[in-house]
């Protein structure tokens, strides 16, 4: 599922950023990169640990009637288990991952404005010009 959300980010970003150079893309990818992993690393920890610790408990409990008592807990728990620590993972994600994109833009050198000015840069530099012609055209700016 990483690798899919991964390759997905790639191509989604080289479509949202194609204004920026290719070292600014390569950048915003290592920054989507590190939060995807992370994201996805907290995730997939806790899930794990929830399904181990769930799968556990059930063996536990469903051995009033051995045998079939504990497949059955322990396949209950450990489902049980899994969706609890993925839910878990998602609370927790919410929390980190602001200092997450801190941390991997800290990296990078960039800033969340510079996110927003590549991925819109097209239109801005259009703003730009627009606003420019009409300075020229009320002759408020002298050229250059």
């Amino acid at each position: 599922i990483a690798g899919t959300r991964l390759i997905y980010s790639i191509i989604s970003t080289e479509g949202q950023f194609k204004d920026a150079d290719r070292t600014t893309r390569n950048k915003i990818q290592v920054v989507q990169t590190l939060t995807l992993m992370s994201r996805m690393g907290v995730s997939a920890v806790l899930a794990i640990a929830g399904g181990q610790a769930g799968a556990a408990a059930g063996g536990l409990f469903g051995s009033a009637v051995p045998g079939p008592g504990n497949a059955v807990g322990a396949l209950g728990g450990g489902i049980t288990g899994s969706v609890a620590g993925a839910g878990a993972g998602a609370l927790l994600n919410l929390r980190l991952q602001p200092h997450l994109l801190d941390l991997a833009l800290n990296i990078t050198g960039l800033t969340g404005d510079d996110l927003f000015y590549y991925k819109n840069k097209q239109r801005i530099d259009e703003i730009g010009d627009s606003i420019q012609g009409s300075a020229f055209a009320l002759g408020t700016l002298d050229a250059l």
